[in-house]
């Protein structure tokens, strides 16, 4: 498979309570179009290869340990745009609702997921909301836009007790660039361990679909 485009940035959420104007917001202007134009907007750059055949989101685990009110999924956009960027399900309905718009009526699979707190499959924020509530609600959301969600038994090799530091294998090509240590919040991202747990559940879903 050819790379298109990566477009992660650290502490991204989905939701946002700046509005359309947060360029970290999954669903806002200013996101969207440095997915598909690159972050130098003057080169106006553009997919090399033509509409890309899947679009992949990882989302969802800020927003949950950030304590971001679920809120409601808002298929018809009721209160208006701005209001939707502050809940996790409006805003994640927004995301949907563009991803749809833009790509989706072109053939592109669009598939969503949402990763486990490390090893935690029981982990609740502040507000009570369950990483399990979260990823069902999701998923209900991405089938109503007819895209796809990767349910959290993909990721099930992930064992209890993920320590929450991994060390950098020696021979890693990353060895000489970066920290040997990878500080990771939830044990999964951004270490080379814990990404790999994660791109074996992705590749697994990939093939069921394709």
């Amino acid at each position: 498979m050819q790379i298109l485009r990566n477009d992660a940035w650290s502490g991204s959420k989905v939701s946002s309570s700046e509005g359309s104007t947060d360029t970290r917001c999954l669903c806002g202007e200013k996101r969207r179009y440095y997915l598909r134009n690159g972050y130098a907007l003057e080169t106006k750059s553009t997919y090399p290869f033509g509409r890309p055949e899947i679009i992949v989101s990882m989302i969802g685990t800020n927003d949950l340990s950030g304590n971001v009110a679920l809120g409601e999924e808002m298929f018809k956009g009721v209160r208006g745009e701005e209001e939707e960027y502050k809940t996790i399900l409006s805003a994640f309905s927004l995301f949907c609702r563009r991803l749809h718009g833009e790509e989706g009526n072109g053939g592109t699979k669009i598939v969503h997921f949402l990763i486990p707190r490390g090893s935690d499959y029981g982990y609740a924020n502040a507000s009570g909301v369950t990483i399990a509530e979260l990823s069902l609600q999701f998923e209900r959301i991405a089938k109503a836009w007819g895209q796809y969600f990767i349910p959290l038994s993909y990721f099930n090799g992930i064992k209890p007790n993920t320590p929450k530091r991994w060390s950098c294998p020696t021979g890693s090509m990353f060895k000489n660039t970066i920290a040997v240590e990878f500080p990771s919040a939830d044990g999964l991202h951004p270490n080379a361990m814990g990404m790999e747990a994660i791109a074996d559940g992705v590749h697994r879903f990939l093939c069921s679909i394709m």
